[in-house]
């Protein structure tokens, strides 16, 4: 088997020079796609995809059993997203306001940079270096 550019696609051929399969050189998908269906149909080794990409067996594995589990479609699907993810933003924020409204009815420091930005910003809080200019300096 070989590999061969051809304009802006990888074409893979076989030994007798026939094109097995083709992908764009920009499609990442397809390339492990491609190397996963080749590993699985028995046309190379593993160390071989290993060898000749410079991928490493993990990647290789990965792909493997993305085929098999899913098939093409699983390499072309849109990435999961834990529901989890998008809530800890929220709850983030959440617990971000919560601190600076505790904070400034206490007369704390804010130790959060980007709460503490935003309220001196916002003229909630004064910055630390203008509360230095009403105090007398010592000589």
């Amino acid at each position: 088997m070989s590999v061969v550019r051809r304009g802006s696609q990888i074409v893979y051929l076989s030994l007798e020079g026939q094109p097995l399969c083709a992908h764009g050189d920009d499609d990442l998908q397809g390339f492990r796609c491609t190397k996963s269906q080749f590993y699985i149909f028995g046309h190379v080794k593993q160390v071989d995809i290993v060898r000749i990409f410079g991928v490493s067996p993990a990647s290789v594995r990965a792909g493997v059993k993305l085929f098999l589990a899913h098939g093409i479609a699983g390499f072309y699907r849109s990435p999961r997203r834990n529901a989890n993810e998008t809530k800890a933003g929220s709850v983030r924020e959440q617990v971000r306001e919560i601190r600076l409204e505790v904070a400034e009815t206490l007369g704390l420091v804010i130790k959060d940079r980007k709460a503490r930005a935003e309220a001196v910003k916002d003229g909630r809080l004064r910055n630390f270096t203008d509360r230095w200019d009403d105090e007398p300096t010592l000589e």
